[in-house]
């Protein structure tokens, strides 16, 4: 008949190690979280940023696509069954 007590005592510890340990935020944005804009002006400055950053990313990734493609040709080109 105790033994709801007891899990509710250990899980109550187990919370308590928890809080004890987590990092504090300390207000400040969280890893991947979207930044918050305290007016428009910064708003549209985070959103232009953010825009060169993922069009970055989308040539970063086409270079790799071109730089596979070609390295499946040269090894296309070195053992033709492949392509059969």
């Amino acid at each position: 008949l105790m033994m709801p007590a007891y899990y509710l005592m250990v899980i109550a510890v187990i919370g308590l190690v928890t809080g004890i340990y987590m990092k504090e935020t300390a207000n400040l944005p969280l890893k991947g979280a979207t930044p918050a804009a305290s007016d428009l002006q910064e708003a549209k400055e985070i959103l232009r940023e953010h825009h060169d950053n993922i069009e970055q990313k989308i040539e970063d990734i086409d270079a790799e696509i071109a730089q596979l493609q070609a390295k499946r040709s040269r090894l296309v080109d070195q053992h033709p069954r492949i392509n059969e």
